[in-house]
């Protein structure tokens, strides 16, 4: 095995420090998501029958595209690019753990007016606090190593998966 050179190495911190940034961008912005009501609201609709509503397919927008953004400023490599994926997948969806972590256990309802248990229920999937926070945090990591995976593809196919998916 080899020693990294101070140019990888000097990438690979670039790559964290990105990440590490535009993941909590990604968490503070699937928390306010939850805050506006919009994963509640949407919930009624389902993207996939009974597993994955239209409110949820939300945060894994949210973090596709965060995970993107990092990708592009970070991971020049495949390695540097998807551990700006993986790392912004994993800040975000924990940021958003916490939040359903100090709504179990604080009554947020009464300042915020959309933390209500059916929220923390749609966050956490209906599978409890831990295992739903853990779901929640592989889907953001699943998520951001897509947009990984997405960026390292080559252009011709990149345009033709990126439109497929809009």
């Amino acid at each position: 095995m080899t020693n990294p050179t101070a140019g990888q190495s000097t990438n690979l911190s670039v790559a964290a420090e990105t990440a590490l940034r535009t993941g909590a961008v990604g968490g503070l912005l699937a928390v306010s998501i939850a805050l506006q009501g919009m994963i509640q609201t949407f919930s009624a609709r389902d993207v996939i029958g009974g597993l994955l509503s239209m409110g949820q397919s939300l945060l894994l927008i949210a973090y596709f595209g965060v995970g993107y953004a990092a990708v592009r400023r970070g991971g020049q490599d495949t390695r540097s690019a998807l551990l700006t994926g993986g790392l912004t997948g994993f800040v975000a969806g924990l940021i958003l753990v916490l939040f359903i972590v100090l709504g179990s256990f604080a009554d947020l309802g009464g300042v915020l007016i959309n933390c209500t248990p059916e929220l923390y229920d749609l966050l956490t999937f209906g599978k409890g606090l831990v295992a739903g926070s853990l779901i929640q945090l592989v889907l953001a990591v699943g998520a951001c190593l897509g947009a990984a995976g997405l960026q390292l593809m080559p252009s011709r196919w990149r345009r033709s998966v990126a439109t497929a998916m809009v």
